[in-house]
């Protein structure tokens, strides 16, 4: 399947612009005719979460969407206009071959982390990092972390394309380029939180 991404990314964004979003992420995943294009959208701006509406379970035609409620500003019907608008975008445009399953959800509050602005946003949360070498060979660390390609902590700041860690009561400096994959760490403790989501198959 030939996937323009920059293509893609232009007209999610094009979508969710007028509707007061953003595109957060996008990515395909799966293979044959499991394929998904999955979208994270957020909101631009802060608004109030509909209690009543977070319990729905929405079904029509082909479109589906369920929520038991969680702290993301994105609404199920955010999700479902964007699903709705960017498809009639999809069809008009066919910026991808073959058939897909297209899901629109918010990014979730353990959201990945994949571009600098995602970390920007996240200075001060918990967060995985997995890395691409071992953690001796990117930063000054004890033997005893040297080998450790996976580490979980407070991201403090950002300079020079290098994420500042606290790491086991350490400082620990990760350059962005040694990142293969990271998420926000969230404390669920007592909380009961699902992502909002809207799918649609495409052929």
């Amino acid at each position: 399947m030939h996937l323009n991404l920059e293509k893609v990314t232009s007209l999610a964004e094009s979508v969710a612009t007028p509707l007061g979003l953003r595109v957060y992420h996008l990515e395909m995943v799966g293979s044959g005719n499991g394929k998904i294009l999955r979208i994270f959208i957020d909101r631009t701006q802060p608004r109030a979460i509909d209690t009543a509406a977070e319990t729905e379970v929405i079904e029509e035609e082909d479109v589906s969407i369920e929520s038991s409620g969680d702290v993301n500003k994105v609404s199920l019907k955010d999700c479902s206009d964007f699903s709705k608008a960017f498809s009639e975008k999809l069809d008009s445009e066919d910026p991808i071959e073959g058939a897909y399953h297209l899901e629109v959800s918010s990014p979730g509050v353990e959201r990945v982390l994949v571009k600098m602005w995602h970390f920007q946003e996240s200075v001060g949360e918990n967060i995985y990092v997995q890395l691409n070498k071992p953690l001796a060979d990117i930063s000054n660390v004890d033997q005893k972390h040297g080998s450790r390609k996976k580490i979980t902590g407070v991201l403090k700041s950002l300079s020079d394309e290098k994420l500042s860690i606290d790491f086991e009561n350490t400082n620990v400096i990760v350059p962005f380029q040694n990142v293969s994959k990271a998420h926000v760490v969230f404390d669920f403790g007592n909380n009961t939180i699902a992502r909002k989501r809207a799918t649609m198959t495409k052929e």
